[in-house]
């Protein structure tokens, strides 16, 4: 058959340790191998002993010899049917097993197709291609490049919609950048202020001259995004504790030799040329 190995697992020590293998002549060991590789084949063997005298190659009166010990190695397993016990069971094992794999691939392949539906692309071949394959890996990977770029960084609050109902929007580089403009000028004008007041001199100023050379940017709009600049988590320097540990009282910037040394091999210092051992010429009268 089709659907399982062409050969059959035997082992010798195990299968001439039989009682009723060791009792069998060199003619009947023969016509009990033939026989079992035509059950291997074919699942049973007849029970006509003129067919079993045709395929184990013997006459009538030698299969009547050889069949009084032969039929207790294939009983009768239904009727017109005899079989090995022990061929029996090892071709169903390997039926089972191969049936198994049979089913497993046929859900892979299944699993597959479903996919592909799923994805509805036309010129998607049936066949999985390992270039396909690679090209859709990349896809995934560009894809999430992207999302990490739109997603804020830590400690900074998330860009805000620069509308109000329908017209959402994110605020585009250009305004934010000008709203970054008026918070530094904001800050500098009223540093302790909680909300942007546009009534400063400075800020007055330049909010109108940026209305004017910007059409498509409303005060609203620019005083949103600024807010949402000066309420970013600033970025504080840390002293480098990691290879010189925190700091004490006694020595709070233990860093620091190790910085100013470093500084001068850096940027050294440049060394006077040398004394000159010519003597001084004597003034002459």
């Amino acid at each position: 058959m089709a659907d399982k190995p062409p050969f059959f697992k035997m082992a010798p020590a195990q299968f001439l340790q039989d009682g009723t293998v060791d009792a069998m002549t060199t003619l009947e060991l023969g016509a009990a191998f033939r026989l079992l590789c035509r059950q291997w084949i074919d699942g049973h063997v007849p029970d006509d002993l003129d067919l079993l005298a045709r395929l184990c190659r013997l006459d009538r009166s030698a299969m009547d010899q050889a069949w009084v010990i032969l039929s207790k190695f294939f009983p009768e397993i239904e009727p017109g049917k005899r079989a090995n016990r022990f061929m029996w069971c090892e071709r169903e094992t390997v039926m089972a097993a191969m049936k198994k794999r049979q089913d497993d691939g046929r859900e892979a392949v299944n699993r597959r197709w479903e996919a592909m539906r799923q994805a509805k692309d036309p010129n998607r071949s049936p066949i999985p291609d390992p270039i396909q394959d690679k090209d859709k890996d990349k896809d995934k990977e560009r894809d999430k490049d992207k999302e990490k770029e739109k997603e804020p960084a830590a400690g900074k609050p998330r860009r805000r919609s620069a509308g109000s109902g329908g017209g959402i929007m994110e605020f585009p580089q250009e305004v934010l950048d000008l709203a970054k403009e008026i918070g530094r000028i904001w800050k500098r004008e009223q540093p302790d202020g909680s909300k942007i007041n546009p009534d400063g001199p400075l800020l007055r100023e330049r909010l109108d001259q940026i209305l004017r050379q910007t059409p498509g940017v409303t005060r609203e709009v620019l005083f949103k995004a600024a807010e949402l600049y000066l309420s970013q988590a600033k970025k504080s320097y840390k002293a480098p504790q990691f290879f010189f540990g925190p700091g004490t009282t006694e020595d709070p910037k233990p860093w620091l030799p190790y910085a100013r040394q470093a500084h001068a091999l850096l940027h050294p210092k440049p060394t006077p040329p040398p004394p000159t051992a010519e003597p001084l010429l004597e003034a002459q009268p």
